[in-house]
């Protein structure tokens, strides 16, 4: 067959070899430079060389990807803790592509598959085969299809989640393309690859210091090695009480205490007040008392 008589390729063929590329070709060069590109940045920073303009884009630019991924990939759509206006579905998925932290589906299934079987074999990233396993290297050795695979009939009719499994490229590249519009090349470093460095590494800190014995406190004896960490409840945004999670899955606020800082939490809350989010799922303070009780 010639070129004449080839098939058009459609932009769904496209998009899925653009996605494809990215994957298997960028992610890997991606954790060569991206950490050297941060040592840079904080030489600038020591020298004084950091603009408040480079700052803002950093926090605003992380803010909203640890929010793609953790409010909108996690606790709305690996969890199910609420129902999002389709509008405001669409932007936290937008996000959480954004960040770089791959498909939706395939994320999502990895972290159901990590509930299912949480520090136990089959666990894609449980610190039992090793803490930088945990980390990121089981990004490079998992079985990507297989897992989502488990879980494709959750996917198979969920045009949305479609969309930004096949467009996530030109997501990232967004990504990337803001912070260098409005910060040039300084808002580049800042806000694209040094954010984008960090915002990853506070996720993967999830799955592998939260899962040790050194990652935290436990209020639940659940099955797993799951930890309460202040300092990644902040930094993820209320991610790090971890062990609150695996206590309680659905629930959509991680943070069961005032001192138990959880931004996703508050921003649920703000949205539901606002009428773009309903169907909040919350865990009361009895049951949360009867499992601490049973947990003692």
């Amino acid at each position: 067959m010639n070129n004449l008589d080839a098939p058009p390729k459609t932009a769904r063929h496209v998009f899925r070899r653009v996605e494809r590329f990215t994957r298997k070709q960028l992610v890997p060069v991606a954790f060569y430079i991206f950490p050297l590109l941060t040592l840079y940045g904080v030489f600038l920073l020591f020298q004084g060389r950091v603009s408040s303009l480079d700052i803002t884009l950093f926090v605003v630019m992380y803010s909203l990807s640890v929010i793609g991924f953790s409010l909108g990939y996690h606790r709305m759509e690996a969890h199910k803790s609420f129902k999002p206006h389709p509008v405001v579905r669409f932007i936290l998925l937008a996000l959480g592509a954004m960040a770089f932290n791959g498909p939706p589906s395939y994320w999502i299934s990895f972290h159901m598959r990590h509930h299912a079987r949480s520090d136990k074999d089959g666990d894609p990233h449980s610190p039992v085969h090793g803490f930088f396993h945990s980390h990121f290297k089981w990004i490079f050795t998992a079985d990507w299809k297989a897992v989502r695979k488990d879980y494709e009939v959750r996917f198979k009719h969920d045009k949305m989640l479609k969309f930004f499994d096949e467009t996530l490229a030109v997501w990232v590249v967004l990504g990337f393309l803001i912070p260098f519009i409005i910060g040039g090349w300084s808002g580049l470093l800042w806000g694209g690859a040094i954010r984008m460095f960090v915002a990853d590494h506070a996720a993967f800190a999830v799955n592998s210091w939260v899962h040790t014995n050194y990652g935290g406190t436990r209020a639940f004896d659940t099955d797993d090695n799951s930890r309460n960490n202040p300092v990644m409840g902040l930094i993820a945004m209320g991610d790090g009480w971890h062990n609150n999670h695996h206590a309680f899955p659905r629930s959509a606020y991680h943070g069961f205490h005032w001192y138990q800082i959880d931004i996703n939490g508050y921003i649920i809350s703000l949205l539901n007040i606002l009428g773009l989010v309903s169907d909040v799922q919350r865990v009361s303070k009895d049951k949360i008392k009867r499992k601490q009780l049973a947990s003692g």
